[in-house]
């Protein structure tokens, strides 16, 4: 016995031997040490998850326009968007003017109301009272005799500013307790209702008199939000922004978005409203492509942006080049889902009315905008929308506001 575990130490130490020898060879020589005495080249090192490329995900596009959704798919080589996003004020807020028609055309809607009044200086108590209520209702009961079809509400945007009635740096009695109380009243109205309603919290990227508050401090609490947004631009150069260096849209979107991200784990995050400025020496077209693939790369939340495309007096915002154009459509073909079953209205084709050699939303006639229910080329006499408050001659679908008194 004794002379058989003698041999099995024996082996034993020269296993232990071979090992600890192979494994010094590893250490020492850059490639790996197979049987047979072959070689290959080391393994790659690791590189970590964080520095991985993200593979780009779909995201949904609205547009804040002055075109017809129909007009600006034109303009884009047939290229979809998914969401119309609407404006209304809280006394004129009526469904089938503002969110029916684009629905019936097959685009989701987001539709932010606006508390804005002539009559009262709008405030968060107002709000908070219930003093608009009869409106929200009307809104509510009109849409649920639609179907109650999925719509997005967005009240109180950019309430971390000084700039609407509602901000809680507008004065008076506004604060950020009684924003919340505001917004879950609004909430209670609509779920009361059994309203098919989203409900977007929208902040603006930055807040208003350079605040430095946290974004947790307007929080209203989960149950009462289903995204999350800012709204942000690239503001170079702009009237009142002439020192205000040119920034990318992930410069400007990244801090705001680590500040939704915080407000809780999983709900969807979004943007508000983004553009750029044009400004010599800089490419807007570049500017938007590096957009569109920051979004789908960049913030991986991201599931909504939304494309403020209009030309005011502190910016050129729209697509103002065949090059911007092209860029924006490339961005909708390659990060959002296409094949849609959208059905545009038929409304007559837009024509360079300025003369600057393209069309855009410069070029839109203002609302409401008769269909060419026939297809027949032209609007004949029974095709012509009625002036506001006049009833139509026949029955044509209208996405435009008309203006509207709660009766």
């Amino acid at each position: 016995m004794s002379g058989r575990w003698a041999m099995l130490t024996a082996v034993c130490l020269t296993l232990l031997s071979t090992t600890a020898l192979a494994r010094e060879e590893q250490h020492r020589s850059p490639q790996r040490h197979l049987r047979g005495g072959r070689r290959l080249p080391a393994a790659a090192p690791t590189v970590p998850t964080s520095r991985l490329p993200v593979p780009p995900q779909l995201y949904d596009v609205a547009i804040l326009d002055l075109m017809e959704p129909g007009h600006r798919e034109q303009e884009l080589g047939g290229a979809q968007f998914q969401t119309v996003v609407k404006f209304g004020e809280i006394k004129t807020l009526r469904y089938p003017n503002l969110v029916k028609g684009y629905l019936d055309q097959g685009f989701e809607v987001v539709m932010v109301m606006e508390f804005l009044d002539d009559e009262v200086k709008t405030n968060l108590d107002l709000i908070a009272d219930g003093y608009y209520d009869d409106y929200l209702y009307r809104f509510i009961d009109e849409m649920i005799d639609d179907g109650n079809r999925a719509v997005t509400i967005r009240p109180l945007h950019e309430f971390n500013g000084d700039w609407y009635a509602w901000g809680t740096q507008a004065g008076g009695n506004n604060d950020i307790p009684t924003f919340i109380a505001a917004w879950q009243h609004i909430h209670r109205v609509f779920t009361s209702k059994r309203a098919n309603v989203q409900f977007q919290l929208a902040y603006n990227c930055k807040s208003g008199l350079n605040d430095d508050t946290p974004f947790t401090a307007w929080w209203p609490g989960a149950q009462y939000v289903d995204m999350v947004v800012c709204s942000g631009y690239n503001r170079a150069g702009s009237p009142g922004y002439e020192a205000v260096e040119w920034q990318s849209f992930e410069e400007m979107f990244a801090p705001a978005y680590a500040q939704m991200a915080a407000l809780n784990p999983t709900v969807p995050l979004g943007i508000g409203e983004t553009s750029t400025v044009e400004l010599a020496g800089y490419d807007k077209a570049q500017w938007i492509r590096d957009a569109f693939a920051s979004m789908a790369t960049a913030f991986p939340r991201l599931r909504q942006a939304t494309w403020f495309l209009q030309n005011k007096d502190d910016g050129e915002w729209d697509l103002n080049s065949e090059e911007q154009i092209a860029a924006f459509s490339e961005g909708l073909l390659q990060y959002t889902p296409q094949g849609l079953a959208q059905t545009p209205f038929n409304y007559l084709p837009l024509t360079d009315a300025n003369g600057d050699g393209i069309i855009n939303g410069d070029d839109a006639p203002p609302p409401p905008l008769a269909i060419d229910v026939n297809a027949n080329g032209v609007i004949d006499a029974a095709e012509v929308l009625p002036a506001a408050g006049a009833a139509p001659a026949v029955a044509v679908p209208t996405a435009q506001p008309t203006a509207a008194a709660l009766p």
